[in-house]
Parts: C-alpha cells; structure tokens; sequence
C-alpha cells in the first residue's frame, strides 16, 4: 500500500510529459486555466519534473517521481486523469479512475485508455505511431476547449472516482 501525496480532496489530474513529440498535446497549461476553480495536480515520473514545469509554465503544482503504490494512492481524490498516450494513463485507468486520453499520432481503438479525444476528423497520416513527425505533428491540433469540454462531461468535479 503506497501513501499518499497532500493533494486536494478533489483534483483534476494531469500527465503532460511524454518524450516522444507526437503523442505529447501542447494544451495542458491552458486546460488547468480552462478549468478553474478546479484543482489540478500533473504528475509526472523521475526526472520529469524541470520538463513538466517548463510545459506548464509553473502555473499547476507538479507531483513528481512517486512510487507506484503512493501513485495509486495519491489518485484516490482524482476526479478525471487527463493525458497524453501513456503508461500512466493506462495505470489510472486500472486504478479505477476516469482517464481521459488525447490522441495524436495513435488510435484510441489500439492504445487508448478510458475515454478519447483526436481531431474531428483523421489526417491522411493518422495514425501513425511514429515516434517524429515531418509536419510539425497537426493532429495534436487538438483544441483547449474539446478537451476541457470532455473533462467536465466526464463527471461532477466536486465528486471522486468510483472504484471497480
């Protein structure tokens, strides 16, 4: 059993890091702007941290290089768990907690976790799974406020998650 992090009863959590371009959604800063009064948290894995707070602009607290049993835990007020494709994304979810995944050069009906957001529509290239984009990755073009949207559609952020 892990312990957790002082966090907020009710959070919004946040995975912004990933180091593979392609999958990582440049919107996280103004989706913790766009869902104020909200808390949220990002949390991010060892040596994450100065890559985190430099996408985020210090803007949202960072939780950084937990364990995974205090990750689990400090989970347990997560209200939504929005990220990037990840394996964090996937441990939440097998957490019991609602995952909210943005998808750029993957497909949620191969990788995904929880629920999806992409582009509208699909670009000729997608998905690709490629690890560097040639065309400045368009399909994390993904706009703030769909995001946000889902998020809030998700559940009552007043509310935690339910446990399978």
């Amino acid at each position: 059993r892990g312990v957790a992090a002082g966090l907020p009863a009710r959070f919004v959590a946040l995975n912004p890091w990933s180091p593979t371009r392609t999958v990582r959604w440049r919107g996280f800063a103004a989706l913790a702007e766009a869902l104020q009064p909200t808390p949220t948290i990002a949390f991010c894995g060892p040596g994450e941290r100065a890559a985190v707070l430099a996408l985020l602009g210090g803007s949202v607290p960072v939780v950084a290089g937990l364990s995974l049993p205090d990750f689990a835990a400090s989970l347990a007020g997560c209200s939504t768990f929005v990220s990037n494709d990840s394996g964090a994304a996937h441990f939440a979810a097998a957490c019991g907690v609602r995952v909210l995944m943005v998808h750029g050069s993957t497909a949620p009906e191969r990788t995904g976790a929880g629920e999806a957001v992409e582009l509208p529509e699909r670009l000729w290239c997608q998905p690709c799974y490629r690890k560097t984009c040639l065309w400045g990755t368009p399909c994390l073009d993904i706009a703030v406020a769909a995001v946000a949207t889902k998020v809030r559609a998700l559940g009552d952020l007043s509310g935690g998650h339910e446990s399978p």
